[in-house]
């Protein structure tokens, strides 16, 4: 029986009533103490001995006591009168969501805002182990200051809301102003809530993907004219494209509706944090709106244009005199269409040079074939480039300094890279740059056609997932025991399977570095095949690089599978052994691109300061990590083969410029440090998956072994007593940094935490020890007493180690500290240590027309810089 006007609950006397649904009766009534409107929600008496109804209602109480939230309805007392258990709650002037709606579809700009509201609220909720389970437009309110989700009857944590299934949870529904239906709870269920499943955060997003699409069309995204035509709908259909029943709504609004409706859970947005974020990107100015014409590729520039299930078209290899064209290459196993091979040239512009793939440039391919992304040099400032491939026309895109890893969005809009330790996008064509989360060493990125990216944000961590609007990562991979490196993730088509790079311990070969499998919503991952190379996949081919070649082999995307025998696509493909990286892209219109070998050699160049032209250090090679010896007579440098990637260690004679060889064991990588004395030199060498450390005569080459292992130990620095060797292992936790007694050969870590820290190296007088740290996010320079203490000092402060984590040096009296800025620039900073240990801010030495990314100071202080970026194996 209604409750007529005038009856006191309390101090809550009733004004009017307001609707009614299933757990309750709602009326408007005034708090007499506070003189305030609030609503009190009843259970009706004949519901009181229904243990279940009431232990539901109670729920609710204590579900919404548990939610303080600026958009969620707020309670502020429960409270028993004459049999009769009610709820006071917060009175919300406006009308429905279900009424609103009622009126046609939101514009875009309300629906936005609406829609971050409800999500907000839902992330509280879930962050509180409540799922509503019951959300639909008649449980959320418009009001003046914004959305209210209402009615937490249903809600349930977890736990409760897994050993229940949905049909025994479903309820009549009455909105506020309007009979109900049973039909109408049921056209926003989940699949799994229809089929009895337990119901999580997840059914609670397919739940608000189908307000979100009623908001956006007015329509309901699932329809039928019986309770079984509408279970099947949800179960089975997919509801008409938001574009077509409204042609001007944003593409990014469809993608996230998608998103929320995939029938299975594991395919939707996890989690309603995930979803705010996405919304709060799609609602900023022009991130639903492209900044670039996607122009189609001209038949007269890359010949006929060939059907993809025939022929996989368009080769281009990118590079200075080495780039090429590549037309209509045909499939294998079919016959060929018209057109054939074709090659051209793309120079690059004018004082621009392409970086290496030593730098991370992996040139890439826009998924339509219609622009190439890639990272040039020009003026000192290392940037990242777009070329549509039917024009001529460069555009560096500005912000961009410093890129690295650069990968598309499907849409072909945005660019994903590195840059400043953190993950950024860009409009390809220019315009905002937007910084999406924290990633102190990316290495490599995938976008998917759901709006989410995968990326490696460490050196060693494993692979993370984060919306395409930003947010917190979240962990999609676990690096097992006995490996080093999750990295290259790579999304297939249906945007829940991605393939990596895992490699064990300090392995760079193909013996010991796998291609992997993963999904997202799980962390198992299986084995694909042996490789040590990122991949591509196009219409049923998998891409990548094996012996230096490109190579492409048919693959099953759904079993992950490989068959048959690789085909090679082209010879001598650029190829990074330390990174794992080949420097080609496949575009899913069919176009591959990749970039010869460069055969250039690289110049080591002396600076000696602001306003002096930089010199030139002996003859060319392919050289990497160069250290001088105390006295500045030497310079021990690696030096590799531009084919293998392999090397040796070699002295430069500085006032000869000539070279002699020092070590005889071709390795991936050498790391060096001169003893006190000069006689001898300390090397850390990497053959697969095996490292050593010797102690080397500098003159005979004569060698000691000073500690194998499969933990690769990278020597920086030999103390001035002559008795420790700083250096830096890798072991479960990371690199971390340890000290290398020479009496008994015994390693002792001196900073052993989840954190990198490299590049350690003793201060002159041997009472400091300076090392690179990743512990704020990104690489910093800190100085630790020695022997240690819980005493540190961070020195750098705008991030250090340029591109690579390179060397940290202090000048030979100890009074300043050198380093690289995460821009290649030459920094130090003061040091004065005989009342405690203070240190100033840190100041650009001179402005190098290079990006550096590794050097070594001569005994009277200029420096030597590398002229291109290195090889550095410890990455």
């Amino acid at each position: 029986m209604p409750i007529i006007s005038g009856t006191k609950f309390g101090p809550y006397e009733i004004l009017s009533p307001l609707g009614a649904g299933g757990m309750g009766e709602v009326y408007k009534a005034r708090d007499s103490r506070l003189d305030r409107v609030v609503a009190i929600k009843v259970l009706p008496s004949d519901f009181v001995s229904t243990p279940e109804v009431k232990e539901r209602f109670e729920r609710e109480a204590r579900t919404i006591s548990s939610l303080s939230h600026p958009h969620i309805c707020a309670l502020f007392d429960i409270g028993q009168q004459d049999g009769v258990e009610y709820l006071v709650l917060e009175y919300l002037e406006g009308e429905t969501l279900a009424d609103k709606l009622k009126k046609g579809p939101l514009s875009i700009d309300m629906l936005f805002k609406y829609a971050v509201q409800i999500a907000d609220a839902l992330e509280k909720a879930h962050k509180h182990g409540v799922v509503h389970r019951d959300l639909k437009p008649a449980n959320i309110m418009v009001t003046r200051s914004g959305a209210k989700l209402m009615d937490f009857g249903l809600a349930k944590p977890d736990a409760e809301a897994a050993a229940e299934t949905a049909l025994e949870a479903m309820t009549v529904s009455k909105p506020l102003t309007t009979e109900g239906t049973i039909v109408g709870t049921f056209q926003y269920m989940a699949p799994e809530q229809l089929e009895g499943h337990p119901a999580d955060a997840r059914s609670d997003i397919f739940s608000f993907g189908c307000v979100l699409y009623e908001m956006a069309t007015g329509q309901r995204a699932f329809k039928g004219k019986t309770q079984a035509s509408l279970f099947a709908a949800i179960l089975a259909s997919e509801p008409p494209a938001i574009s077509t029943i409204r042609p001007v709504s944003p593409p990014a609004l469809e993608r996230i509706v998608n998103a929320c409706l995939q029938k299975d859970p594991e395919d939707r947005l996890q989690t309603a944090h995930d979803l705010r974020m996405q919304l709060e990107w799609a609602m900023q100015p022009g991130a639903s709106s492209s900044s670039v014409t996607q122009a189609a590729l001209q038949p007269g520039l890359l010949g006929s244009r060939v059907q993809r299930k025939k022929i996989m078209t368009s080769l281009l290899v990118l590079g200075w005199l080495l780039a090429a064209l590549l037309a209509a290459w045909m499939f294998w196993r079919r016959p060929q269409a018209a057109g054939g091979a074709v090659r051209a040239e793309i120079s690059m512009p004018t004082g621009t040079e392409l970086t290496d793939v030593s730098s991370s440039n992996h040139i890439v391919i826009s998924p339509d074939g219609a622009n190439i992304a890639f990272i040039a040099d020009s003026q000192g400032k290392q940037s990242l480039y777009v070329r549509p491939l039917n024009s001529s026309a460069f555009r560096r895109l500005e912000g961009t300094d410093g890129a690295s890893y650069p990968f598309w969005s499907p849409d072909s809009r945005f660019i994903g890279f590195f840059a400043d330790a953190k993950l950024k996008k860009i409009p390809a064509g220019g315009g905002v740059l937007q910084i999406l989360c924290d990633a102190p060493a990316g290495r490599g990125g995938s976008w998917s056609s759901k709006g989410m990216i995968l990326f490696a944000p460490n050196i060693a961590s494993p692979i993370a997932v984060v919306p395409e609007g930003g947010g917190e990562p979240r962990q999609v991979t676990s690096i097992p025991p006995g490996f080093a490196t999750h990295r290259l993730p790579y999304f297939l088509p249906d945007a829940k399977h991605f393939l990596f790079v895992a490699s064990e311990a300090s392995s760079n070969t193909e013996a010991e570095s796998t291609l992997q499998a993963g999904e997202l919503g799980s962390m198992e991952t299986r084995m694909v095949m042996r490789s040590a190379s990122n991949v591509a996949y196009q219409d049923g081919n998998l891409f990548f690089v094996k012996d230096k070649n490109l190579v492409a082999q048919t693959f099953d995307a759904g079993s992950m599978k490989l068959s048959g025998n690789p085909i090679p696509i082209a010879e001598r493909v650029e190829y990074y052994g330390a990174r794992y990286l080949g420097n080609f892209s496949v575009s899913q219109s069919g176009i591959v691109v990749y970039r010869n070998q460069p055969l250039e050699k690289k110049q080591l160049m002396w600076h000696d300061g602001p306003g002096k032209e930089p010199g030139k250090a002996g003859p060319q090679g392919n050289f990497s990590d160069p250290r001088i010896s105390h006295n500045g007579q030497k310079i021990a440098v690696f030096q590799s083969d531009s084919v293998s990637g392999k090397g040796d260690v070699w002295i430069m004679d500085v006032a000869r410029n000539t070279l002699s060889r020092l070590t005889f064991e071709p390795a991936e990588g050498y790391t060096v440090a001169w003893s006190p004395d000069d006689r001898q030199i300390a090397t850390s060498s990497l053959s697969g998956n095996h490292g050593k450390s010797e102690i080397v005569d500098a003159g005979s080459g004569k060698a000691q072994v000073l500690r194998e292992s499969n933990d690769f130990t990278l020597v920086a620095s030999w103390s001035s007593d002559g008795n420790l060797l700083g250096s830096s292992q890798n072991p479960s936790t990371g690199w971390d940094v340890a000290i290398v007694n020479l009496q008994d050969k015994k390693l002792t870590p001196l900073l052993h935490t989840k954190f990198s820290e490299t590049a350690g190296s003793f201060s002159p007088d041997g009472k400091f020890f300076s090392y690179l740290s990743d512990e704020n996010g990104r690489l910093e320079v800190y100085v630790t007493p020695y022997p240690a203490t819980d005493a540190k000092y961070q020195i750098s402060s705008d991030g250090a180690g340029g591109a690579e984590g390179s060397n940290v040096v202090w000048n030979k009296s100890g009074s300043e500290l050198y380093f690289l800025s995460t821009k290649g620039q030459m920094m130090s900073a003061a040091i004065e240590t005989r009342n405690g240990f203070h240190s100033g801010a840190p100041r650009q030495v001179f402005s190098s027309s290079r990006v550096l990314s590794d050097f070594d100071l001569a005994p009277d202080g200029p420096s030597l810089p590398r002229k291109t970026p290195s090889l550095r194996l410890s990455i």
